[in-house]
């Protein structure tokens, strides 16, 4: 891969990473009553574009060494039923600690950990039902137009309702969550 190729990669990731976490950090806070009115801190949104970064390159790291492993389809599938689903499962509440508790990455992860196993068949199916949720709306873009404009719009639905739900889900769970640990 060229050089020029891979920075301007790395930089529209960045820049979707960014324009994503600024949506699902705002809208968490907004979803969240004690936080509601209050102006967002930019600094926990920081935190958890540093979080996605690293988590996000780690996944596609997998994902490119399990591609220059010659496993296929078969084996990228395996991938994301023993390592994406299970990492994503793990740090579902992640953002919910940073954003709404204030607490850094590392010990909001062993946190979202700690909720994940005491919780695993709820997260898991939060997790997986709202990953469906996403997956059906981008199809029904797709559907409707078999051009990429039918892509394009079902991947801003699907990011629009499952985010929001998604970010409105993890701040009432880490609500329930933090409330009980008190």
């Amino acid at each position: 891969m060229k050089p020029t190729f891979l920075l301007g990669l790395l930089g529209w990731h960045l820049a979707l990473a960014g324009v994503a976490v600024t949506a699902f950090g705002t809208v968490l806070w907004l979803s969240s009553p004690e936080t509601t009115g209050v102006v967002v801190p930019l600094e926990r949104i920081g935190w958890l574009l540093a979080f996605a970064v690293v988590v996000q390159g780690v996944l596609w790291g997998v994902t490119f060494l399990a591609g220059l492993s010659g496993t296929g389809t078969l084996g990228l599938v395996a991938l994301i039923l023993f390592v994406v689903v299970p990492v994503s499962i793990a740090l579902f509440l992640t953002p919910g600690f940073i954003v709404l508790g204030g607490t850094r990455p590392i010990e909001a992860t062993l946190e979202s950990l700690e909720y994940a196993l005491a919780n695993p068949s709820s997260t898991t199916i939060l997790v997986v039902g709202l990953g469906y949720i996403g997956y059906a709306l981008t199809g029904l873009g797709s559907l409707v137009s078999s051009t990429p404009l039918g892509l394009v719009v079902g991947t801003v639905a699907s990011v629009t309702v499952a985010g929001t739900l998604d970010a409105t889900i993890v701040a009432t769970t880490y609500r329930r969550w933090t409330d009980q640990a008190r």
